[in-house]
């Protein structure tokens, strides 16, 4: 419950630090009119961030078989239909309305328990890859100065991945099945493609609002401020956090004005990209009333 206060109190921070920032900024946040060209450019990346989450659904199918052997349509709708009750305020609702959804197929409770607690640590450890990739391209982190130089930066890269293989090894021992380790191996492969898909839709947000792009540190500040707020708890969807994280991140990088529509931009994107995904679920596995079984019990819903 202290942790749940402390990240509400984090969430009302971020909000009046944006607030503060806005008020500055207004001058250049007011002149911004969007044409038809960047709505168009928005959908796109609404409609793209929808099917990247097509990728953090396999991934929990991938964690879900490292524990039991539930069909694919099994774990990918209640992914899909939990997806966006974490906009509800403590940012767990999804967690365990996809518990629920889960529940009376092969995976016993304890099981499921278990995979979720397995996600909160796949995840962030895909995010933590996708970084060593780009400190091992790059060289060097675009706001950490203590690892500032090519060599530090590939070591730091290095130690990145080792950590994700680490993650991988560990959780593995948990897990009851004998290729619990390659599955949950998928899963951060699959989580790191989807935090790549979010750092170039940020990029491509940027771009409408300025032609100076700083590429490697938009990709960089999208990643860590979704981790920033995906570890705060009470903040629903991490929403302030992230937006602050990005403003604080990438101050001496664009104009404050650039980066805090960019930010807030990032956020309908998303919100958009997750009500997409939320109403394919309904198209994908449209709802069948319940119905007797052969031994006269109900089936679960379609």
């Amino acid at each position: 419950m202290t942790f749940l206060w402390a990240g509400r109190l984090a969430m009302v921070l971020a909000l009046l630090l944006l607030c503060l920032e806005s008020y500055k900024s207004w001058p250049g946040i007011s002149s911004w009119r969007p044409d038809a060209a960047d709505l168009f450019v928005l959908t796109g990346c609404a409609a793209g961030y929808a099917c990247a989450l097509f990728l953090l659904a396999e991934a929990w199918h991938r964690i879900v078989r490292a524990f039991g052997t539930p069909e694919r349509a099994v774990s990918y709708k209640a992914y899909m239909r939990s997806s966006v009750a974490k906009y509800l305020p403590g940012n767990v609702a999804h967690l365990i309305g996809r518990g629920f959804l889960m529940r009376g197929n092969t995976l016993k409770d304890g099981d499921i328990v278990k995979s979720t607690f397995v996600e909160l640590i796949i995840t962030p450890a895909g995010a933590l890859l996708t970084l060593a990739v780009l400190f091992l391209v790059a060289g060097q982190s675009t706001f950490a100065p203590w690892f500032g130089n090519y060599s530090e930066g590939m070591a730091v890269g290095g130690l990145f991945v080792c950590s994700a293989a680490a993650i991988v090894l560990a959780l593995g021992r948990i897990a009851n099945r004998p290729n619990a380790r390659l599955q949950l191996s998928w899963a951060v492969f699959l989580s790191a493609l989807f935090m790549a898909v979010l750092g170039l839709i940020f990029i491509a947000i940027y771009s409408l609002l300025s032609s100076d792009i700083p590429r490697a540190e938009l990709f960089e500040a999208s990643i860590v401020s979704w981790l920033l707020g995906f570890v705060t708890p009470g903040a629903p969807g991490g929403l302030g956090v992230r937006e602050a994280s990005l403003s604080i991140l990438l101050q001496d990088h664009g104009a404050d004005a650039t980066v805090l529509i960019s930010a807030a931009l990032l956020r309908l994107v998303t919100i958009a990209g997750d009500l997409i995904f939320f109403s394919t679920s309904w198209l994908i596995f449209p709802h069948r009333p319940a119905r007797e079984t052969k031994k006269g019990g109900r089936s679960r819903l379609g």
